[in-house]
């Protein structure tokens, strides 16, 4: 079946039958009238009678307003209607429909990719290849992509490096989110869901004036419950053990505050609060050792080392705990005809975690991780209005330098990463059983290990266990002078040109000790050091952007950029040991072509967006494990290559269908790698005498070659009152390695086909809306992370995505 979707999917676009922009809303604008077209107050194009045409969607992925279709770059943007229909209630959800990305919001591996580019997951002090903005703030480390996505106005995503006007840390891309805001005129909505495995989920909002043209208000809550998909057997006999792995709780709230005309101009004040909580990785073993299973059976007599039945045995209390606050002011305002923004923000971000390390019922290896994240924003930006020829000069020798306009701001930032503690708790029976499988030892019963009461299992001490500590602190200060000048200089043709100047300082500061214990197992087995450190570095970049864009009708345009990122360097905050090639690291650059086009089809009735692009990351930033210790080692030692194809669409085949999709063609490359990672059966498999591999001509780390989503959303009309609404989308994704940085056949995962359904009914108004909503219905098992468990040999774990769920939802709307 999946190898028959992807040739229809490529054919339908292909052929020009597909379509495009799926964030459109996507409904038909029927206007009887006699008039040949005209355009309305919202920039809808309104043409002769009963044609059907896709509204137009705003976004501001060059820091002002324009139309989708005018904007030269690969991206894709989702309105709130989208989220609603789909059922999408976080970043996960949304990336299985943007072409070449995925982002896993798992517990305490979140993994965030675009276009095959990513960044250690664990490790919080390493830059994110992809930029977090949100109301025009940038947020800069991995948890908050795990937050909830609720009362939006639209999400758009950027593919490929955004550094001239997002700043250097987005090579990969951009994610640009815009909530709602109050409004002039009273509104309310309800959505209420229930499902299967303890789905809860409450959202309530209702904004509009406070006091007529002076002050507009939005509240917004938000509460989403699920249960852990895996059923863990150690409960029986750990009592702490979480009785189900991979649930999660999100309680969030929103205020915003809007005066229309205030000190000459429009401002906003948004507080966000979120509370997210999730039981563990929600992991389980795939692959078992026979001698390490039979140790398992002395923890857990009920041990369970069946693949892909979503049942677990973990012995640890397994958490992962974000709480955020943030503050952010819009004020936008004119100084005669040029327009000034002012953004400011501060956000505190606090982070908690206890993983089960050794993803079995022993309580071999254990990490608490804690961190708090401290930053404040500010960005000062003026956009020209249509300026007469090159900046103001009409002409040059005669000749007629048509128009252009000009964007240029300044943006500063302060981070840390402060009360951060790294804790690794080491049980030293089970290690040592559990190491001693190589040496053919380990398979008799524990010494001195004593029985839980009924012989039910082995009881662990933890007055035994060695604790090493890293206890890290880091300060980050960013400054940066930015601009863009678009220079229309014909009808058909626009030049781009954008510059950006940074520099960024950053001090950081490790101790490392051991807590309880000798140490001798944790440097023996992990190759924990005791240690003291403290770096300082300061970096500048230089981010240049050239780009050609042409207008080639009133519906369509193409384009051609070459575009230059960086990600900055910085420091390891789980250095194993002082050597320098543990703590720090350098910046990685990248350079990217891209040609694209934007069309608009069949009188308006389609969209179809077409990028394609090639992007060479040289002095790749990588964080790797020893094969035998598990140590950590950072380094720039690698070179890449990202190319591909990307299309997205939708088309109203009729008054009541929709037809939308994606495709992505990504085929990676290390085209410099020696120094990856190994599983520790196969250490040294280039054979140079460093344990690690050499990964050259391998693809890149959870990198699909192709990705898909297609299918159509039905709105038919019932007794002239009601309205039936159904869709089914497909996602397709073939295989990809899902593990950092290793190449082995047990950590691929298989191609997957995908199949989620809606059905339901509603008033014609769109007022209220009764859904029966499936997701995975063909119920596969995509794995989102597969790895070998440390220290052992041939013993892996997985951590799959939700198997089929079914839920009801009620949605009313005022």
């Amino acid at each position: 079946m999946n190898q028959i979707l992807r040739p229809i999917v490529l054919g339908v676009f292909l052929t020009g039958e597909g379509a495009a922009v799926l964030a459109a809303s996507g409904r038909a604008s029927d206007e009887h009238s006699s008039a040949a077209s005209a355009e309305n107050a919202s920039g809808q194009v309104v043409r002769t009678a009963n044609r059907r045409v896709l509204e137009e969607v705003l976004v501001t992925a060059q820091k002002r307003e324009e139309s989708l279709q005018d904007v030269p770059i690969s991206i894709t943007s989702f309105s709130n209607e989208f989220v609603q229909e789909n059922s999408i209630s976080d970043l996960g959800d949304l990336s299985l429909f943007v072409p070449n990305a995925r982002i896993d919001t798992n517990g305490t591996l979140p993994q965030l990719s675009i276009r095959g580019f990513n960044a250690h997951p664990m490790n919080r002090a390493f830059e994110q290849p992809i930029s977090m903005v949100i109301d025009g703030v940038t947020y800069g480390t991995s948890p908050y992509f795990q937050l909830p996505l609720y009362d939006i106005q639209r999400v758009e995503v950027l593919r490929g490096p955004q550094g001239t006007l997002f700043g250097k840390n987005s090579t990969a891309g951009a994610f640009n989110i815009v909530t709602r805001s109050g409004g002039d005129e009273f509104s309310a909505n309800v959505n209420l869901q229930s499902g299967q495995r303890g789905h809860r989920s409450v959202e309530l909002g209702a904004g509009g004036p406070l006091v007529e043209d002076e002050l507009e208000v939005r509240v917004v809550a938000s509460f989403d419950e699920r249960d852990g998909a895996l059923r863990n057997t150690t409960k029986a006999v750990t009592p702490l053990a979480n009785e189900r792995s991979g649930g999660n709780r999100r309680e969030a709230w929103r205020i915003k505050l809007t005066a229309p005309d205030l000190l000459a101009g429009r401002m906003e004040f948004t507080y966000d609060h979120a509370n997210v909580e999730m039981t563990g990785l929600g992991s389980e073993l795939t692959l078992v050792n026979p001698d390490a299973e039979a140790i398992y059976r002395q923890y857990d007599p009920g041990f369970d080392g069946i693949t892909d039945n979503y049942i677990t045995s973990v012995d640890g209390d397994e958490f992962t705990s974000i709480v955020v606050d943030s503050f952010a002011l819009n004020h936008s305002f004119d100084v005669g005809d040029w327009g000034v923004t002012l953004v400011a923000g501060y956000s505190k971000l606090e982070y908690q975690s206890v993983m089960d390390a050794d993803f079995g019922p022993t309580p071999m290896l254990t990490l608490d991780n804690k961190d708090t994240h401290p930053q404040t924003t500010f960005e000062l930006r003026t956009d020209s209005p249509d300026l007469d020829g090159l900046l103001g000069l009409g002409s040059m020798f005669g000749a007629d330098l048509g128009n252009s306009r000009l964007t240029t701001g300044v943006f500063w930032q302060d981070r840390e990463i402060s009360d951060a503690l790294g804790r690794v708790i080491i049980d030293p029976a089970s290690t040592v059983a559990l190491l001693g499988i190589d040496a053919g030892s380990s398979s008799a019963p524990l010494p001195g290990a004593p029985a839980m009461p009924g012989g039910s299992g082995i009881q662990n001490d933890p007055s035994d266990d060695e604790i090493v500590d890293i206890v890290f602190s880091q300060m980050t200060e960013s400054l940066a002078f930015f601009g863009q000048l678009d220079w229309m200089f014909n009808s058909v043709t626009t030049l781009q040109l954008g510059l950006r100047y940074g520099q960024e300082s950053k001090s950081a500061n490790w101790e490392s000790a051991y807590s309880q214990g000798t140490g001798a197992l944790a440097l023996a087995a992990l190759g924990r050091e005791e240690y003291a450190a403290q770096r300082e570095r300061e970096e500048s970049s230089l981010i240049p952007k050239i780009l050609f864009k042409f207008d080639i009708s009133d519906e369509s345009n193409v384009y051609v950029s070459w575009v230059k990122g960086f990600r900055g360097g910085g420091f390891n905050m789980f250095a194993s040991t002082s050597a320098d090639s543990n703590l720090e690291y350098e910046e990685e650059v990248v350079a990217s072509w891209e040609a694209g086009a934007k069309l608009r089809l069949f009188d308006g009735a389609a969209n179809l967006n077409i990028a394609v692009f090639r992007m060479v990351l040289d002095d790749f930033q990588v964080l790797t494990q020893d094969p035998d210790t598990a140590a950590f080692a950072v380094d720039n030692s690698g070179r890449a290559l990202s190319q591909g194809v990307e299309l997205d669409g939708v088309w109203l085949l009729t008054d009541w269908v929709k037809l939308q999709g994606s495709v992505g063609y990504n085929p990676t490359e290390f085209l410099e790698f020696p120094y990856g990672g190994c599983t520790k059966d196969y250490p040294d498999t280039d054979g140079d005498g460093d344990e690690r591999c050499d990964l050259t001509g391998e693809p890149l780390d959870f990198a699909s070659e192709w990705s898909a989503t297609l299918g159509p959303q039905f709105n038919i009309n019932v007794l002239g009152e009601f309205e039936l609404v159904a869709g089914i989308t497909g996602i397709y994704q073939s295989e990809y390695y899902a593990d950092l940085a290793v190449r082995d056949d047990r950590v691929l995962q298989g191609e997957s086909l995908r199949w989620n359904a809606n059905i339901g009914l509603g008033s014609r108004d769109g007022a209220w809306t009764v859904r029966l909503v499936g997701q995975n219905l063909t119920d596969e098992v995509v794995s989102m992370f597969i790895s070998d468990v440390p220290l052992l040999t041939g013993t892996f774990y997985q951590a799959p995505a939700a198997p089929r769920s079914i839920h009801g939802e009620v949605t009313w709307r005022y």
